[in-house]
């Protein structure tokens, strides 16, 4: 009993200096950058090993609506949307592979992109889902009140069935250059959902897969 008693104010320490760090890094934005500032604090949680924060920034940036965003929570909307018109690119791009190449690729390249085609419907059908989880996020008077963890839920399927694709065509040579950029795209997009729903949420989620150190960022897109 005494132990538990003296690990309540402990962890009520740790949660308070966990808020104050998200909450000091949105602080200012009546006075600076949003986007600048939530990407450079999104990098700063492990994902320093390739340049996140110029794709973030980009990326963002290539939704108007983000000129006008006022909290991590409207990032994180826009980086949804950003992933579904990617996600949309990257099938159009596999659908249209699929009939120009009708007869002329061999039964697993066939196979191959017939279910990206399937991963991609399944992030397609996911998005909606976690879009709506955020936009219900600290809204006064919400039902439910979510867990972390259900959010990531939604960002970890999001990164499983991009990379499910892009695991699909890396080592296929026929379909990899043409593909390769729509592909990649939609993948690290998903990346970014997950950083502004940290951002948001204020808890930083277990470390995503890192890219291949072996290649640049460079050879899976460009910025």
């Amino acid at each position: 009993m005494a132990a538990a008693a003296a690990a309540a104010p402990t962890l009520a320490v740790v949660l308070c200096a966990a808020a104050a760090f998200f909450a000091t890094a949105h602080a200012r934005t009546a006075d600076g950058d949003l986007i600048a500032k939530t990407c450079a604090n999104a990098t700063s949680h492990r994902r320093s090993y390739w340049p996140f924060e110029k794709f973030c920034n980009s990326r963002l940036r290539m939704d108007k609506r983000s000129a006008a965003a006022k909290h991590p929570r409207d990032l994180a909307l826009i980086a949804m949307d950003l992933t579904q018109r990617a996600v949309a690119d990257a099938d159009a791009k596999v659908g249209g592979l699929l009939r120009s190449g009708a007869g002329h690729h061999d039964d697993c390249t066939v196979r191959a992109l017939r279910h990206c085609r399937l991963d991609y419907a399944a992030v397609a059908s996911s998005i909606p889902v976690c879009r709506a989880m955020a936009e219900d996020y600290e809204k006064p008077g919400a039902a439910n009140k979510l867990a972390p963890s259900d959010y990531f839920e939604c960002s970890r399927r999001l990164w499983r069935d991009t990379g499910k694709c892009l695991v699909r065509i890396v080592g296929d040579g026929e379909v990899w250059e043409p593909l390769s950029r729509e592909v990649g795209e939609a993948r690290l997009r998903t990346d970014l959902v997950e950083a502004m729903l940290e951002e948001m949420l204020g808890v930083v989620n277990r470390p995503s897969t890192v890219i291949n150190s072996n290649a640049s960022y460079e050879s899976y897109i460009s910025l």
